[in-house]
């Protein structure tokens, strides 16, 4: 009875943290989460969480379902680089999309289980730190490996046009976003995850 309490209540909690990471990659890409003139998305806190509490598997499935979110918004257009990005060639902007949003969740849930969680905290600081790192990470590398021209094209209009291609990548395509979300996620992941552990614990005792 109680494993098959448990198995309802890991699905439920899946089924709500992926209703969060739909509802956040929504605002995120329509622009309702901003910081200055910078949008912001805190897709990943619920993805890392879900990893955390879940395992690799529900990290897995909360990451691929932020990928596909991105894939969506970039073919309707909602996400106009990501647009480009697909119509300079679809099947790498879809496996390059997927693959860098399962690796965001799927990392950090394996790193988080492999640790010895002595200080449970700090181990889950560094699971949430590498879903950015991860996510930016991978999407960086596709596109110096599979999009140049296209990066040549951004390069060019932007304020870095100037510079080595290398500063455009590292300033233009991460700059102040990817300092937001690594920070954001640094900050709340291991905080909502020690919180929630904990609550569950306590139901557990009682």
């Amino acid at each position: 009875m109680q494993r098959n309490n448990d198995k309802i209540r890991e699905l439920t909690t899946l089924a709500l943290l992926t209703a969060l990471v739909i509802i956040l990659q929504t605002l995120s890409a329509f622009g309702f989460l901003k910081v200055g003139l910078f949008n912001i998305t805190l897709t990943l806190v619920p993805i890392v969480v879900g990893g955390i509490l879940l395992g690799p598997r529900a990290g897995t499935v909360l990451g691929f379902v932020f990928g596909l979110m991105v894939c969506i918004f970039s073919v309707t257009g909602v996400d106009a680089g990501g647009l480009m990005v697909f119509q300079a060639n679809p099947f790498l902007g879809w496996t390059m999309c997927l693959l860098k949003g399962v690796a965001a969740g799927f990392i950090p849930a394996v790193v988080y289980k492999v640790l010895p969680k002595k200080v449970p905290v700090l181990d889950a600081f560094i699971a949430a730190i590498l879903a950015p790192v991860a996510n930016t990470g991978i999407f960086l590398l596709g596109m110096v490996l599979f999009y140049r021209p296209l990066l040549e094209l951004w390069k060019s209009g932007s304020a870095q046009a100037s510079d080595s291609m290398l500063l455009y990548v590292i300033l233009g395509l991460c700059g102040i976003n990817f300092i937001i979300e690594f920070v954001t996620n640094a900050v709340l992941s291991p905080a909502i995850a020690t919180i929630v552990k904990t609550v569950q614990k306590d139901k557990r005792l009682h």
